[in-house]
């Protein structure tokens, strides 16, 4: 359509708006080559054109906008730019950029593009890399955790537990950070259920079989007796006690007895010094003497001057016999006499090893107390050559 047919349109269109009111029940239309290009529909007061519309200036609507002002935001277009394998993020209501997950494959990395694991995480800094959150820790010994789940043949699509490991509030948490202690745990599944074997305390305490180490390391759980087992060596610079061969509730002086309890006329009364067991001995029986001869072999080193092939003495660069030592061994006969010995078995003590063991728990209780009493006499008099100034 030339620009003096759609003037021409424009003006019947805006004389039929005119008249709109008188012929309301009527129609108008243009047609070219029986098709209409141009229809007002005299009822409604809508226009339809079968063609291009071609504006010289603007095309403006009544009270409303012309097109030279829409944009993409008044239309409710999504804007924004983004890069290939992003995961985008609205930053706006109708404008999307990139954001901090990328994809590759079935990888997806965080703060990297080049992920190679299901999922990767890559941080610079030294803040903390996530965070759980759980919002009750006014609830005393709130729990919150990160479990490790696996798939088995014919099991649940989201997989079987195999364990957990997570953060305790200690108490109920107040709003000072002199109430807010937390614990860490870990806890294997046997057997299906998910139980705590190990937690680490606030103050740095270790245990294994309990919640509330009181000690730097504390095991409250044995094996056939034992808590600890070790194949090499345990070495301390301190002391290590054994507190488990007496009553607990009592000192190990307290089963240290005076000397005068253990002697009987000045000779130690051993059933009372060791208690009673029972021991083996092998006495030998010298009135009958056995004689058996064997062969033995004797080595002894020979020292030659070196010779060739032909017997002729090899000399150094001085002129002076080449020496060497050999092992030269011949097997001789020996007769050996020994004694025949017969088995005695006796009832006598506890092991002295245990006694060994309350004797040094003892010395480490006077040790204890020894050091107690010098710090209170260092109190009253800083004198004394074991006082620290």
């Amino acid at each position: 359509m030339n620009k003096n047919i759609f003037i021409l349109v424009i003006g019947i269109f805006l004389i039929v708006g005119a008249l709109a009111p008188m012929v309301s029940a009527k129609n108008f239309n243009i047609t070219s080559n029986g098709e209409d290009i141009f229809y007002v529909n005299g009822s409604s007061g809508n226009s339809w054109f079968g063609g291009n519309v071609t504006a010289v200036d603007d095309f403006c609507i009544t009270s409303g906008n012309c097109l030279s002002s829409l944009t993409a935001s008044s239309l409710g277009a999504v804007t924004g730019l983004g890069t290939s394998w992003y995961i985008p993020m609205w930053n706006g209501t109708t404008s999307l950029n990139n954001s901090a997950i990328y994809q590759s494959g079935t990888n997806v990395g965080i703060g990297t593009t080049e992920p190679s694991t299901t999922l990767t995480v890559v941080k610079t800094d030294l803040q903390q890399l996530f965070n759980m959150f759980r919002n009750n820790a006014a609830v005393a010994d709130t729990k919150v955790s990160m479990g490790f789940r696996f798939n088995h043949s014919g099991g649940a699509s989201q997989g079987v537990s195999a364990g957990s490991i997570g953060a305790v509030a200690e108490g109920t948490w107040g709003s000072t950070s002199s109430t807010r202690d937390g614990s860490l745990y870990f806890s294997p599944v046997l057997n299906g259920a998910d139980t705590e074997a190990m937690r680490i305390t606030s103050s740095g305490n270790v245990g294994i079989g309990t919640t509330s180490p009181t000690y730097p390391f504390e095991v409250n759980k044995n094996v056939s007796g034992i808590s600890i087992w070790s194949q090499a060596n345990i070495s301390a610079t301190g002391y290590i006690t054994r507190t488990s061969t007496f009553d607990k509730s009592k000192k190990a002086f307290d089963y240290i007895k005076d000397s005068d309890y253990y002697l009987n006329n000045n000779i130690i009364n051993h059933s009372k010094f060791y208690g009673y067991t029972e021991w083996k001995t092998y006495p030998t029986d010298y009135s009958r003497p056995i004689n058996v001869t064997k062969q033995v072999e004797e080595c002894v080193n020979e020292t030659t001057e070196k010779k060739n092939i032909f017997g002729i003495v090899l000399l150094d660069n001085e002129g002076n016999p080449i020496l060497e030592t050999k092992e030269i061994c011949t097997i001789k006969e020996v007769t050996e006499t020994t004694y025949p010995y017969t088995l005695t078995i006796k009832n006598e003590g506890v092991s002295l090893e245990a006694e060994i063991d309350v004797l040094r728990q003892a010395v480490y209780e006077l040790k204890v107390e020894n050091d107690l009493l010098k710090t209170e006499l260092c109190k009253k008099d800083n004198t004394y050559s074991w006082c620290k100034i």
